[in-house]
């Protein structure tokens, strides 16, 4: 009970109880969200590593037309019918997802009139009635894959990082040895450009650009096995000290 109270303290300190509100110390306030949004501009398809509610709560007041497909006609279910109109994915799960752990559905939260109706009173009613969000909390790569597996929705966004072109940009991912299945989504990918953020200079962030260019090996070994494969993946380094998305 100490545990689970003290993660919903932690959640409530970092996530305000109005997105429009304009000061704020505690946690991100009204000028952030509008500040995140106009970055996320820039954009057409999400992916998150994240479990927090900010990147969804930015969408919803963004005026986007994003689309996570999770269905209110079917209960705010997965629509596993229609996956691949999805733009917004959580690679490890969020804070307001649930799994049925008889049908193996997945579902979202929403926020509904009444007593209890904000997510962080839901979250914190589940928690104490130990139910528990729809997380990859395991540690290892291997780990985080039987998880993932074990997971339609889960293993849906993997499948769909795997299928992904283009140009990916990416803040704030360390792309850690325990992550490693994400490198191995983009190098199976048709992705071309692959954009990393780190803080500083290539030579202060060896291990994250180390990683990154092992998964630009692997990419180009399996695409030059193909005779209609996509061009080499090009990997690009900037530096995040210099950009404001929040």
């Amino acid at each position: 009970i100490n545990l689970i109270s003290s993660f919903i303290h932690t959640l409530r300190i970092i996530h305000p109880d109005n997105t429009y509100l304009v000061e704020n110390v505690s946690c991100i306030n009204g000028d952030m969200f509008t500040n995140n949004r106009e970055f996320l501009r820039n954009f057409s398809n999400f992916f998150t590593l994240n479990y927090d509610l900010l990147l969804y709560w930015s969408l919803l007041n963004s005026g986007f037309n994003f689309i996570d497909n999770f269905s209110y006609g079917m209960n705010n279910r997965f629509n596993n019918d229609f996956f691949q109109n999805t733009s917004l994915w959580y690679l490890h799960g969020a804070l307001h997802l649930r799994t049925d752990s008889f049908t193996g559905e997945t579902r979202k939260l929403v926020y509904r009139e009444g007593s209890r109706s904000r997510l962080l009173d839901q979250l914190s009613a589940d928690l104490m009635n130990s139910v528990y969000p729809t997380i990859v909390f395991e540690g290892t790569t291997a780990e985080k894959r039987a998880k993932i597996g074990s997971n339609v929705y889960l293993s849906a966004a993997n499948n769909q990082l795997s299928n992904a072109a283009g140009s990916l940009f990416t803040y704030g991912v360390s792309f850690n040895v325990n992550d490693k299945h994400i490198g191995e989504a983009i190098s199976k990918s048709d992705i071309s450009t692959l954009c990393v953020g780190i803080f500083g200079s290539e030579e202060d962030n060896l291990s994250i650009c180390g990683n990154c260019k092992a998964i630009k090996e692997w990419a180009d070994i399996k695409r030059s096995k193909g005779l209609f494969s996509p061009p080499p993946l090009e990997v690009y380094f900037y530096d995040t000290s210099q950009m404001c998305i929040w």
